[in-house]
């Protein structure tokens, strides 16, 4: 399923960037030395509203057709309210890059322009845009966060109207209680699948 069931709505949603990099200290000078692993992903925690009684049945069987983390989904973007620059259709890449290009330039209608702040969706993956470069022509180069997942090719498509992620469950045991008192709980810890 590409999609949650429309029965999982969100009551919470922490979302986390995580970045590669980070500083170590040498034990024999306490210098600090910052390393980068070249990467960076998401990460969330999605807490459920309380569901009926089918609503459940079916947000189970979505659950363990996910198969723990070895299945993926598909969630779109659930706090933002972009994109904020002009766009009146969905651009493409412009020119091809590698997986973990930081830089993509993409072809835009006329008139459409990316800002920063923006997001998108390029090979089925989230990213800000970090910086927009000033539009040439047709094309407009943007860096994002995080790094390109895999190479793209000209012409590849990019969603940023209704950009999305693809998620994995973090956790191989997941669930949902239920009180004495009816009230049902449900959180779903996420992770960006790569």
């Amino acid at each position: 399923m590409a999609f949650p069931p429309v029965c999982v709505k969100s009551a919470v949603f922490q979302l986390t960037a995580v970045t590669n990099a980070h500083r170590e200290v040498s034990p024999y000078s306490f210098k600090q030395t910052p390393y980068d692993f070249m990467g960076g992903m998401w990460r969330a925690s999605l807490e459920l509203y309380s569901m009926k009684s089918r609503d459940r049945a079916t947000f189970l069987r979505w659950l363990v057709s996910l198969d723990g983390p070895v299945g993926t989904f598909e969630m779109n973007s659930l706090d933002y309210s972009g994109p904020f620059g002009t766009l009146t259709a969905n651009p493409t890449i412009a020119v091809a890059a590698s997986a973990r290009a930081k830089t993509i330039t993409l072809t835009l209608g006329s008139g459409d322009a990316l800002v920063a702040d923006d997001q998108i969706t390029v090979g089925g993956h989230l990213h800000i845009v970090v910086s927009a470069d000033l539009k040439i022509g047709n094309s407009q180069s943007v860096t994002i966060w995080p790094r390109l997942r895999a190479d793209v090719s000209i012409s590849d498509p990019v969603e940023a109207l209704a950009p999305y992620g693809t998620w994995a469950l973090a956790n191989m045991e997941n669930g949902y209680s239920l009180s004495r008192r009816l009230v049902q709980s449900t959180t779903l810890e996420l992770v960006e699948a790569i």
